[in-house]
């Protein structure tokens, strides 16, 4: 049963996890069932880390601006989709707690709390609005090699990114060019 949550908040996603619990109670499936479903869903979120949490929020505020830019011109006003420069408005964006922003512990904690819940499976949007690519390379590195080696054994992303993930670390930590192939 695939589903997938977006860039819901944690209380949202928990709010419809107990809704879907309670329902299926009281259709007759056990809780073994039911947490088992639950870890097959599917969250996305958008991922930037760095060194600290303030150079993490201060990176993803061009990116959040553009793609909010882009999607107010196409999807509210029906312009063709074009890439947009550089926003210049400056305004800051707020971040949620659905981003995971900041550094690995911060990031790390963001998906404790998807766990926490029972969602086992994450997909991370690393390149949103117009990231650059070297802040792209920089998140998937950190995560490759700090955050997901303490899922690992816990089956908190899904098999196949998983193992693209530690292929990544092992040949990151042989040749710092190599990245990070999500690509089947």
């Amino acid at each position: 049963m695939p589903i997938l949550f977006g860039l819901e908040l944690v209380a949202q996603l928990t709010e419809r996890l107990d809704r879907y619990r309670a329902i299926r109670s009281e259709s007759g499936a056990s809780n073994h069932a039911i947490d088992r479903e639950i870890g097959e869903m599917y969250v996305l979120r958008r991922i930037c880390l760095a060194d600290t949490d303030a150079e993490a929020l201060r990176e993803v505020q061009e990116p959040l601006r553009w793609h909010r830019e882009m999607g107010v011109r196409v999807h509210e006003r029906g312009e063709a989709i074009v890439t947009l420069p550089t926003t210049a408005d400056g305004s800051k964006i707020e971040v949620t707690e659905a981003e995971c922003f900041g550094n690995v512990a911060t990031v790390t904690r963001r998906l404790e709390e998807l766990r926490a819940l029972g969602l086992r499976k994450v997909i991370g949007w690393f390149h949103f609005g117009n990231m650059p690519y070297e802040s792209v390379r920089r998140s998937m590195q950190l995560m490759a090699i700090n955050v997901i080696p303490k899922f690992h054994e816990r089956e908190m992303f899904t098999d196949a990114t998983k193992c693209r993930l530690m292929m990544g670390r092992r040949s990151m930590a042989q040749n710092s060019s190599t990245s990070v192939n999500f690509e089947r």
